[in-house]
């Protein structure tokens, strides 16, 4: 290739590799904490835990209108939070490689600063297949 050929080439090769990496997906973010227990007979159970948000404290102003507080307390309402705990727990590789065959939640709860959802892992697919023997 010539010279003047390469040149034409480098703004469309700068391009591509530009939009190649935009179009990348992003690593999954690892949220929460999560932390397992096994007991005897098999038992295997699990505590996945999140910090709850709080609204920021700010100076109360005649700007602020109840409808913009309600939206705001409705963004920081504690059962929201929960669900929205629900659906990370459940995308969590974590949980995925700990409990291959689902899950059951034994209880959940939000208080003072956190989210606490516990647990117990299946030992049966849902389709009636035995589990892998545990180790």
């Amino acid at each position: 290739m010539t010279p003047f050929r390469l040149r034409q080439l480098a703004p469309i090769a700068v391009l591509l590799s530009l939009l190649s990496a935009c179009n990348s997906p992003e690593p999954q973010q690892i949220i929460g904490e999560f932390s397992t227990q096994q007991r005897p007979g098999g038992i295997r159970l699990f505590e996945f835990r999140v910090p709850l948000a709080r609204p920021k404290l700010r100076p109360i102003t005649s700007i602020n209108t109840a409808q913009q507080q309600a939206a705001v307390m409705e963004q920081f309402d504690p059962d929201r939070q929960l669900a929205l705990t629900q659906r990370y727990l459940k995308r969590d590789p974590r949980l995925m490689e700990y409990c291959p065959h689902g899950y059951v939640t034994l209880e959940q709860y939000a208080v003072l600063e956190r989210i606490v959802i516990r647990g117990e892992c299946r030992y049966k697919s849902r389709e009636g297949e035995e589990a892998p023997p545990q180790n």
